[in-house]
């Protein structure tokens, strides 16, 4: 039994099967508040500098509307793209985002994230229609 728990630990870390950094699972979080559902209150709460200026702007030009139920929003597709960690506390991660609704094509989302006080955050936010 012992024999087949290893065999099976080994074949996996050969196959490249691993769970995400904390750094990617804490863009991909990002991503699900600040994309899927569109809940820019929570995606600021994973932000320091540049990006919480951003999304505390976005924050200030939404106040008093009053947020859609989710019936009308459309289903977004989000992909990783590309991801680089040069150093201990540093890290950037690219997205295609598809909302999948003919009025809004395909954007690059370029995070880029440092780590503070143990915890990763995002520090920038940069959005570019993607190339077909």
């Amino acid at each position: 039994m012992y024999r087949a728990l290893v065999l099976a630990t080994v074949i996996a870390a050969a196959s490249g099967c691993s769970t995400p950094s904390a750094s990617q699972e804490a863009a991909d979080r990002f991503m699900d508040l600040y994309y899927h559902q569109a809940n820019v209150a929570e995606a600021v709460k994973l932000c320091t500098g540049a990006a919480k200026t951003r999304l505390d702007g976005e924050l200030q030009a939404i106040a008093g509307v009053k947020p859609d139920s989710g019936a009308n929003k459309p289903p977004v597709g989000v992909r990783l793209l590309s991801s680089s960690v040069p150093s201990a506390d540093r890290a950037t991660y690219v997205y295609r985002v598809d909302a999948r609704t003919a009025d809004v094509g395909q954007i690059t989302s370029t995070l880029s994230l440092v780590a503070e006080n143990g915890r990763w955050l995002v520090s920038s936010l940069a959005e570019a229609q993607a190339s077909p």
